[in-house]
């Protein structure tokens, strides 16, 4: 996200705007992004989980960022890092959620309207799809 200053700006002013306390959470020894007024963090993983779960608004180019977003209920705006990503488009079939996708304005994602009513309702699809799935591989009744 770094590398797109136009969508910095805006992520900027949408945080001033809303009185957002912006948490740079730096991933693989990345270089901190220059936003004013941000916290910079290298979270173990309970810290990063618990940032997720409390945030009002992630805002993300991670896939595993979006998904622990969509599993906390917290609203995720997620800047693709390229549109090919066949993870990022299974999550879109699965929560539908492509207009979170910030591929233009970042007013027009920020303002997705999440179903997490739905979604909840999808990932418990997907949780006893995928205990079926071990039962029947492992013999076990898990």
């Amino acid at each position: 996200m770094g590398r797109n200053l136009k969508k910095k700006q805006e992520i900027i002013s949408y945080c001033r705007e809303n009185n957002l306390q912006p948490v740079v959470v730096v991933a693989q020894h990345k270089s901190h992004l220059d936003i004013p007024n941000s916290s910079l963090c290298y979270p173990e993983i309970p810290e990063f989980l618990s940032l997720i779960d409390h945030a009002q608004l992630v805002v993300t180019d991670s896939f595993h960022g979006t998904v622990f977003s969509l599993l906390f209920n917290t609203p995720v705006v997620v800047i693709p890092k390229n549109d090919h990503d066949a993870r990022f488009q299974t999550l879109n079939e699965y929560f539908n959620i492509a207009e979170a996708y910030c591929r233009g304005e970042f007013r027009d994602a920020v303002n997705h309207y999440f179903d997490f009513t739905a979604i909840n309702e999808k990932i418990k699809e997907l949780q006893f799809t995928g205990w079926e799935y071990l039962r029947t591989v492992t013999g076990e009744k898990i």
